[in-house]
């Protein structure tokens, strides 16, 4: 109370806020996410003195201004009344106003174009690798635990474990084994990525994660209390919230 008696005098405010775990609930599909229309309208009040900041993305199947257009039950209406989610997602470089005008400042054509592929290559690697950890589960069933893990992000492609580990509960040695085996994968399609002459484009984004070792964000495994990291995220480098709080 006393917080926002503060607040009510303070001539230049800026609320920027998170989404995912805040004000999207967690879930193992992220496809059956849901956003609260009250929200929403919320949102819409404070104008220019709010704005999101997120590492999921507005736009394409999985982003959130589909979930808005949900929420209200109308795409024009989302765009005619500006209640799209203003600011800053995928981690920083994709920017949007309150009537869904998207722009990716900073990212160029060679990025966007390895972007596209990314999801097929993670697909082909991590089923090469589910392969060997699930020998009694026949092809068909690798393949489906495979699509169902990878996330088509369009700047963001990600391998999300809550699929696999739904497989396993309470295995903390197979768990810890997974992370390890998808943090493989992925660095692997880094290397590939500076291979194609993109060497300084992307980073890989994990979370949760134990914070910052050198240029690296430091896997945090499984343990019997914490299912640890779940998701693995191919980031363009500077797509990150510091750098987008101060953008902002």
């Amino acid at each position: 109370t006393q917080l926002l008696e503060e607040l009510r005098y303070v001539k230049d405010l800026l609320i920027v806020q998170d989404l995912d775990g805040v004000c999207i609930p967690l879930v193992k599909d992220p496809l059956t996410r849901i956003l609260d229309c009250s929200y929403i309208q919320a949102a819409s009040v404070f104008g220019p003195e709010f704005a999101v900041l997120t590492n999921g993305e507005h736009e394409g199947r999985r982003g959130v201004n589909r979930l808005v257009e949900k929420a209200i039950g109308s795409h024009g209406q989302a765009a005619k009344n500006g209640l799209y989610l203003p600011g800053l997602a995928a981690g920083g470089v994709e920017l949007q106003d309150k009537y869904g005008e998207v722009s990716h400042p900073g990212v160029s054509p060679e990025e966007f174009e390895l972007l596209v592929k990314m999801p097929h290559r993670m697909e082909v690697s991590l089923e090469q690798r589910l392969v060997d950890v699930f020998a009694d589960l026949d092809k068909k069933a690798i393949k489906h635990l495979t699509k169902k893990s990878i996330l088509d992000t369009r700047l963001s492609p990600t391998i999300n474990l809550n699929g696999i580990f739904s497989l396993i509960p309470g295995n903390v040695r197979l768990q810890r084994e997974l992370q390890g085996m998808v943090l493989g994968v992925m660095e692997g399609l880094l290397e590939k990525a500076s291979m194609e002459g993109l060497t300084n484009s992307f980073y890989l984004h994990i979370a949760p994660n134990l914070g910052q070792e050198g240029d690296h964000e430091r896997i945090k495994y499984a343990t019997s209390s914490d299912i640890g990291t779940t998701d693995i995220q191919f980031m363009i480098n500077g797509a990150r919230k510091e750098v987008g709080l101060l953008v902002l």
